[in-house]
């Protein structure tokens, strides 16, 4: 096979998007009008190259801003509508399925445009989203001059005779930057990253990078750095929506192709942007300090990739910069190091059919009810711990709710429908947010008295006894409590301001301040309600005076207010000249009077004026909230950690799991060294509640490694449970060390800095590479990183290949774990051969799934013992499978023949 070299990533990125542009655009058509728009369009020039002059001014101003956001898709606003155009209206049109239609014409042909309503946009925002595309946001920045002379409210009005309304881009929004619940994974974090490159390589001549990562919507905000060989096991496990690279990177073959996996979500930008010093001066401007001592000793690297981070959120949120916590370094030592592969083998977060939750462990213990509990449950199965300490205290936490499970579901109760805090408080810190947004702030706060009373209870005096298993429990009770800040001002004040119900998404509809809050804007709704009052009598007045009992007052936002009747009673109207015609529309005429222009005139004014004090009263109370950021993200934090141990704790009951021992190497004296991994009675926690729930059972296990015998030789045949016993093992200990209780009788475990998952492979045709070399580069990732604390599971090493080569790998490899590695390994096998290997290498113990044969049947129960297996029943599983019995029978013979000849 000739090598195949990296392309140039960069040179690559734009070229790609556009040519899936064009497959979208040809199976766009869903209608004959629509397939005759498309054809039309694509069949004439755009006019994108037009000079300004060639253009009407309108379009000239939408080219002007275009040619400024150019990888963005221009949502230009246009009254009620946000148009398209353009190759944007092309491109747009087939991906959401709009009619493609045209506004004018620049050069000989037409210009295509397409649209969507102003009110239902962000339905259309979020498909684009998922999609990987970005939305520059172009709002008109002056209203025009109504027919009447009124301006309107809270914008500029156009200058008479100004045929051109201003607009400017006020936001970009991205895969990384989104701040709208309609756009956001509700119950996981969507995560940003920006990645740079250290001018120095490490003592081993690796390339190092730095890579900073946010999100948004919380306001995470950390810094970490690594080998390049690590870099895209830590883009998968972190899963970031948006990745920002400097452009020259992406010419670097190696860099290119440790991000090739992650192409789509890629953003190039100019290395200027990670310029250090001006990182420096972005991080003092964000968190407004003079200095950065106060946040820790970052290295000029790590400044680089945060300076690059922050200029990429200024550029993308142009004057709403997000709230974010200060940044904080992510120490790697901490956490226990699962490569890409294995993290996806093993099925934690997603299933291996299609990607989706269902079947993954995080499906079967996620049951929190938060939105900010599913998002912490999901970081700690993601990062499981290495630090015995802190294993230990999650453990003892959890204790604390499993022992107390009054306590427990009582905070369970507490936290149901509780919104997100850390979201909400994200969305208005970007103005961005609204008065429901406030209300869930105060929501939340009204929740924290009943949760901390809740703890007291327990205190010495409370009404409940504490069991005598707590370990410390009053420090726990007091961990807990002090855990909550005091923002009871904030709360006090946002339950005073704000209405009890139906508050309005966004503040510019006004009317969500509580009555008696503020005595001047009580006293003009007070005047409005009596003008309102005088309107109704004057409509009485016209209903008497026309002998029209249907005769109504209406208002809509672009006539304001006018009179309504039937059309059949257009003779009846015609009788006073005070009414002066206005519209006619099928069944209904309107008309105006000049008593109703001057009241109404009156209202508006009224009722702009209490608008904006209300808008005003915003802004005061949401200064008030971002005033107590930090203390209202540390009571967002609490809540989550509270909801992920209730949630846990209820598993660990209903599902009958266990507390793990957890025990660190150089502790092991007497108990087996630093190597033990004991379960008894162990039971894989997904495939135990899918086989529940067909009434069947699952068949316990156990597992003893050690110092002494570190190495499980596994020979089984197929269907026998030797994959799932594989994983089991894996997923326990990586359940332990994200501080959770185990699907065991009992487990201790002394920690594994590192697993390593080679179970399953498939081919990657588009890297070239055959089923048996991912195999061998997983393999190889294994032999050159794992220690003797690391886990390693591996099937079938070597049967991907010829007989020979595959067993010779298999011996070879088997004997540089336990030479070479000696860490624990769980190796599983259908070369019988490889068991002869015991006799040598002492570490090495040979265990079996027992299988038995009733009446040339297979009877699997799935059960771990000592031994090695004799058969691997291929031909009976094929029989099981419905392979043709003259198959069958013909395999027996050749098998028979084969085994008389070895």
């Amino acid at each position: 096979m000739t090598e195949q070299k990296t392309p140039d990533l960069l040179s690559s990125l734009l070229p790609l998007r556009a040519e899936e542009s064009a497959d979208d655009f040809s199976a766009a058509a869903h209608d004959h009008d629509a397939q005759h728009s498309l054809r039309e369009a694509s069949s004439t020039p755009t006019a994108e190259s037009d000079t300004p002059a060639q253009l009407t001014p309108l379009m000239a101003q939408y080219k002007s801003l275009k040619d400024q956001y150019t990888d963005c898709y221009l949502f230009f606003r246009l009254g009620d509508f946000y148009e398209l155009f353009f190759s944007d209206a092309v491109e747009v049109s087939a991906l959401l399925n709009l009619t493609l239609t045209s506004r004018g014409k620049s050069g000989d042909g037409r210009i295509p445009m397409c649209g969507v309503p102003y009110h239902a946009v962000d339905n259309y925002i979020a498909k684009l989203i998922a999609m990987g595309k970005k939305i520059a946001i172009a709002e008109q920045t002056e209203n025009a001059t109504s027919d009447d002379g009124k301006d309107g409210a809270n914008k500029p009005a156009k200058p008479a005779g100004k045929n051109l309304m201003a607009r400017h881009v006020v936001r970009i929004i991205t895969p990384g930057t989104v701040f709208e619940e309609t756009l956001l994974p509700e119950r996981q974090n969507n995560f940003l990253m920006a990645v740079a490159m250290s001018d120095s390589p490490s003592a081993k001549n690796e390339k190092q990078m730095t890579v900073a990562i946010t999100d948004v919507s919380t306001g995470f905000l950390a810094v970490e750095g690594m080998g390049l060989a690590n870099l895209s096991s830590f883009i998968s496990k972190w899963s970031p929506a948006e990745i920002v690279v400097p452009d020259i990177l992406l010419k670097d073959e190696m860099v290119a192709s440790a991000l090739r996996d992650f192409y789509e979500k890629i953003t190039p930008e100019a290395m200027a942007v990670f310029n250090k010093q001006r990182a420096v001066e972005m991080i003092q401007a964000q968190f407004h300090v003079k200095s950065l001592a106060g946040f820790g000793d970052f290295s000029p690297d790590e400044l680089s990739a945060l300076g690059g981070l922050l200029a990429y959120l200024k550029r993308t949120q142009i004057d709403a910069l997000p709230k974010l916590l200060p940044p904080k370094k992510i120490d790697q030592s901490d956490f226990v190091s699962i490569d890409r592969a294995s993290f996806q083998s093993l099925e934690i977060l997603s299933n291996n059919h299609g990607g989706g939750r269902a079947g993954s462990l995080l499906e079967l213990l996620d049951r929190t009810e938060t939105a900010a509990g599913a998002r912490l449950l999901r970081e700690r199965l993601q990062q499981p711990l290495k630090n015995v300490e802190k294993i230990i205290a999650r453990l003892d936490l959890l204790q604390f709710f499993v022992d107390q499970q009054k306590t427990s579901n009582d905070i369970k109760n507490h936290l149901v429908a509780l919104p997100d805090l850390s979201r909400a408080l994200a969305r208005l810190a970007v103005k961005k947010g609204g008065p429901r947004d406030l209300a869930a702030v105060a929501q939340v706060l009204a929740k924290i008295p009943a949760l901390k009373n809740t703890l007291r209870q327990l205190l010495p005096g409370g009404e409940r006894q504490l069991s005598t298993a707590d370990k410390n429990p009053d420090g726990v009770v007091g961990q807990l409590l002090d855990s909550f800040p005091d923002v009871t001002a904030v709360k006090n004040i946002l339950q005073q301001a704000l209405r009890d119900d139906n508050l309005p998404l966004l503040p510019r509809d006004g009317h969500f301040i509580r009555p008696g809050f503020r005595a001047d804007l009580d006293a003009i709704n007070n005047q409005q309600k009596e003008k309102r009052r005088q309107l109704q009598l004057l409509e009485q007045k016209y209903r008497q005076l026309t002998g029209i009992d249907n005769l109504k007052i209406k208002q809509n936002n672009i006539w304001g207010f006018y009179i309504e009747v039937a059309a059949r009673q257009a003779d009846k109207m015609a009788k006073h000249n005070i009414f002066q015609h206005r519209q006619t529309l099928s069944a209904l005429v309107r008309y105006n009077s000049a008593e109703l222009i001057a009241m109404g005139t009156d209202i508006e004014r009224g009722d702009n004026q209490s608008l904006a004090l209300e808008l005003q009263i915003f802004d005061e109370l949401v200064a008030v909230v971002l005033a107590e950021h930090e203390p209202l993200m540390a009571t967002a934090h609490a809540v989550a950690v509270l909801d992920v141990n209730q949630t846990m704790a209820t598993l660990a009951r209903t599902q009958r799991f266990v507390r793990p021992t957890i025990l660190a190497g150089n502790n092991m004296a007497g108990e087996g060294g630093g190597k033990l991994l004991r379960l008894a009675r162990a039971r894989h926690p997904v495939v135990e509640h899918a086989l529940s729930k067909q009434a069947n059972h699952f068949a316990a296990n156990d597992i003893m490694l050690d110092d002494k015998k570190f190495f499980m030789l596994l020979t089984a045949p197929n269907m026998a449970g030797k994959s799932t016993f594989l994983r089991m093992v894996a997923i326990i200990v990586i359940m332990a060390q994200s501080g959770f209780y185990v699907p065991a009788d009992e487990a201790t475990i002394s920690v594994v800095d590192k697993i390593f998952s080679r179970v399953g492979a498939a081919d990657d045709l588009a890297r070239g590479q055959s089923t048996f070399m991912v195999e061998m580069l997983e393999t190889a990732n294994i032999l050159q990183n794992a220690t003797a604390q690391s886990l390693v599971i591996m099937d079938e090493i070597g049967r991907g290949t010829a007989t020979f080569d595959g067993l010779s790998l298999a011996i070879a490899i088997t004997e540089y774990l336990n030479e070479k590695i000696k860490g624990r390994v769980l190796f599983a096998t259908h070369y019988h051969e490889l068991t002869k290997l015991a006799d040598h290498l002492p570490a090495i113990a040979c265990f079996t799934m027992r299988v038995e044969e009733w009446e040339k049947k297979l009877v699997f129960f799935h059960e771990l013992i000592a031994g090695r297996a004799n058969h691997s029943y291929g031909i009976h599983v094929a029989a099981m499978a419905g392979v043709p019995p003259s198959v069958v029978a013909r395999a027996g013979d050749i098998l028979k023949e084969l085994e008389n000849k070895k």
